[in-house]
């Protein structure tokens, strides 16, 4: 894969009005001073078009060649997140004493405003991490009964500590393959939901597969369940292939789904 602030820098100078972001960049592997820098310069010169979404990290072999504790990820998570909020929304010079990160009196401009920070886990320590340092909440490949019940949890975590449920974003990415009809889309796909997920059933449960009434189908269902962010990743096998489910999406689904948003308010 490419490097994902690198990749987005490059997004951010070819697209002149769309929004642009990083899902599940795995924060415990940066430092965080030199990430806050380059996301809020980004963001700044973007014109504040960025959003990010950090998580921390499931491969044990990428934190062994950062030379990083896998087993103390949920911690370091913990601890950038609080250093960027610390750089990001503290008064200038700044200091931070942390269990793996110091430093005093730095000034570290620009300041990002209005950057977006969704925060990613479906965990008890995830959601903590949203409501305390989160805009929103970023999941993956959500079945829509599971979703409904972890977003009530996510709520009602956000109830306790005092902080408005409403005023969490939510976001997930889902894999989505989009065809004349449902059986073309599943010849395209159903090796690839097999290999994912394990099984056809899962693998449908938890993706978007069909002809355009039916892909706007499933979009709507997880916007009635919550959803108001989503990062489609297609199953195509080709560049052509790509290309057009993204001219269906655009031209057949997206005005479906708005249709239906502003019928169901």
């Amino acid at each position: 894969m490419f490097e994902g602030v690198t990749t987005v820098a490059f997004l951010a100078g070819r697209l002149r009005r769309a929004g642009v972001g990083i899902g599940g960049l795995v924060l415990p592997l940066r430092d965080p001073r030199l990430f806050a820098k380059q996301v809020a310069t980004l963001h700044e010169l973007s014109g504040r078009r960025l959003t990010i979404a950090p998580a921390i990290g499931g491969h044990e072999v990428d934190f062994r060649i950062m030379q990083r504790p896998f087993e103390r990820r949920g911690r370091l998570m913990d601890e950038y997140l609080a250093v960027l909020h610390a750089i990001f929304y503290g008064e200038h010079p700044v200091s931070f004493a942390g269990p793996s990160v110091a430093f005093e009196n730095a000034t570290l401009y620009p300041k990002p405003v209005g950057l977006r920070i969704w925060i990613t886990g479906e965990s008890e320590p995830a959601w903590a991490r949203v409501v305390r340092w989160g805009a929103g909440w970023f999941t993956s490949y959500p079945a829509v009964d599971d979703y409904r019940a972890k977003l009530a949890q996510l709520r009602d975590t956000a109830a306790r500590a005092g902080r408005d449920p409403d005023s969490i974003e939510t976001a997930a990415t889902m894999f989505v393959c989009i065809a004349e009809s449902r059986e073309a889309a599943l010849r395209i796909c159903e090796r690839s939901l097999l290999d994912r997920f394990g099984s056809l059933e899962r693998g449908l449960a938890r993706s978007i597969v069909g002809g355009s009434a039916e892909v706007a189908e499933g979009l709507a269902r997880r916007y009635e369940a919550g959803l108001r962010y989503l990062e489609l990743k297609f199953w195509a096998h080709t560049p052509a292939q790509f290309m057009e489910m993204m001219s269906r999406v655009a031209a057949d689904v997206l005005p479906a789904v708005r249709a239906l948003g502003t019928r169901g308010g």
